[in-house]
């Protein structure tokens, strides 16, 4: 008896273990799969900004007798604290993440998985796509994640949100692709070109993953609006690769060039051309040798671009501004009482091209001097003249862009070539003036 009931606790035994590695198999699902395979290279940014008390005090009595305690109570620094995630991205130690996680910061400690910490220095950021990168400070190999593709996605497919809301390190968040090619309106700017999705994304998320089901990376998450409920956003992927490719390379993102010129659709030229539809821009003008050659013609009307419809010119230059060098443009058009597509490809702006659209643009020509950039040359009915600007007249700054060299004065242009005016910070004599210039 004995006997038996030792063989049939073997046999109880073995059933039970091979039981547990079959139900231990069926939990084992592709996102928890995907989260063991992505999880190490998951990481939390912490930062440190000290922030520096006003030294000066306001010499104006009244601020003296009734906030002369309160300015002497102040510390001569405090520092502040924040949370973020990031990615490896290499095993050397590049991570990326959200540029306004590491926006100001002094000291960023970055956490893996494993609770190792290293320190971390901000290698370049760009604040227009909220996009970082950092190195660790580490000699090791590290866990790192290789880059997906957001060009196949599919609204409604799974997708899983790693990062550390609110500090709860790894904390993993699943939903699905929402929709795709969403904008983002802030206070400060509109954002372009976002995945959507109801994977939970809160402060703290802000830099890590979104990966699809098979554990691939598919955009860098963001927390940057805060109004909705049940609503994440995150930058693709294949725009994040091209931004992290010019910040490293360059040290900056450049600009999409596409060589077009556009203006506003008045209710004549409409008549004129046939076209009865809502908004679009006319196409004025196409640069020789530029990626619209060929593809798009003068008198063609932009309807959509990447199926964003295309209101008016000064959304055109915000649509604009949200691409990278690189980048493929799907255009709905209108020509000749037709409406057909028309795709083409980015490309970086030639530098040999931007005296001559200063002078188409502006109506100036500019040179060094001793105190920045100087205007040279003034044509008086240009838009520059028409508001005054004259030869020998000093531009500091160009947008939120400060100029102190022809080169920098060409990069801004560059930069801000497709709006419907351009800010310049312009200095005559002993004062400088902040003025606007129409390109309309």
């Amino acid at each position: 008896m004995k006997k038996i009931t030792l063989l049939g606790s073997i046999s109880f035994l073995l059933c039970s273990t091979y039981l547990q590695a079959q139900t231990d198999n069926l939990r084992i699902t592709p996102v928890v799969d995907a989260v063991q395979k992505v999880s190490p290279a998951v990481v939390n940014i912490s930062t440190e900004e000290i922030i520096r008390s006003n030294p000066f005090r306001s010499y104006d009595p009244f601020m003296d007798e009734f906030f002369g305690n309160f300015f002497d109570a102040q510390p001569p620094q405090r520092s502040r604290q924040s949370l973020g995630s990031g990615i490896i991205i290499h095993p050397s130690g590049y991570v990326i993440t959200n540029e306004h996680v590491v926006a100001r910061a002094t000291n960023v400690i970055v956490t893996l998985s494993d609770n190792r910490s290293f320190t971390a220095r901000v290698v370049v950021a760009d604040p227009d796509f909220d996009v970082a990168v950092l190195k660790l400070q580490t000699g090791e190999r590290l866990p790192s994640l290789v880059f997906g593709t957001s060009s196949d996605l599919m609204p409604g497919e799974t997708v899983i949100a790693i990062g550390n809301p609110f500090g709860l390190s790894h904390t993993v968040t699943t939903g699905v692709v929402s929709a795709i090619r969403h904008s983002i309106k802030t206070e400060k700017r509109m954002y372009e070109d976002f995945i959507q999705t109801d994977a939970a994304i809160n402060p703290g998320n802000s830099g890590g993953p979104l990966i699809n089901i098979k554990g691939e990376l598919i955009g860098v998450n963001t927390a940057i609006y805060g109004e909705g409920q049940g609503i994440g956003f995150a930058i693709p992927i294949d725009k994040v690769h091209r931004i992290v490719e010019d910040l490293l390379v360059y040290g900056e993102v450049r600009p999409a060039y596409m060589g077009i010129r556009v203006q506003e659709l008045t209710a004549a030229l409409k008549k004129t051309l046939g076209y009865g539809g809502e908004g679009g821009v006319l196409v004025s003008h196409i640069d020789e040798g530029g990626p619209a050659e060929g593809k798009l013609v003068p008198g063609d009307i932009l309807v959509e671009m990447n199926s964003k419809v295309i209101e008016s010119q000064r959304q055109f230059a915000i649509l604009n501004s949200g691409l990278v060098t690189g980048e493929k443009i799907q255009f709905k058009i209108h020509r000749s009482g037709e409406v057909t597509m028309v795709s083409l490809v980015t490309a970086e702006y030639p530098l040999q091209l931007v005296p001559k659209l200063c002078w188409e643009l502006l109506g100036i020509e500019v040179k060094n001097v001793s105190s920045g950039v100087a205007v040279d040359r003034v044509n008086p009915s240009g838009p520059a003249g028409t508001i005054g600007i004259k030869p020998d007249d000093v531009i500091f700054q160009i947008g939120d862009r400060e100029v102190k060299t022809v080169k920098q004065f060409n990069e801004a242009l560059i930069r801000y070539r497709n709006g419907i005016s351009i800010f310049m910070v312009v200095g005559r004599g002993r004062y400088a003036y902040r003025v606007v210039v129409p390109l309309e």
